[in-house]
């Protein structure tokens, strides 16, 4: 499979569109690594690697990118009401 032993970061893997991605990717025998900044994760797997990480730092970013072979951008700013 394409994406299998392959290290894929998911960003916004804590929301809708990005969990059911994850658990695609798993499927598909990805290393996931889901940064975690205000959300819990709901899914648990030993393929899933989380780092806490606010994506509008830079230092975050590079540590959250670094040794990856392809990014999924699925993060939005979402209003808390």
């Amino acid at each position: 499979m394409f994406y299998q032993d392959k290290r894929v970061l998911v960003t916004g893997g804590t929301g809708f569109v990005g969990t059911h991605l994850v658990q695609k990717l798993l499927k598909r025998g990805a290393k996931v690594r889901v940064p975690i900044h205000d959300r819990p994760l709901v899914i648990k797997d030993e393929g899933i690697e989380t780092i806490h990480a606010d994506l509008t730092r830079q230092e975050d970013c590079l540590e959250a990118v670094e040794g990856v072979d392809y990014i999924f951008h699925a993060a939005g700013a979402v209003p808390r009401r």
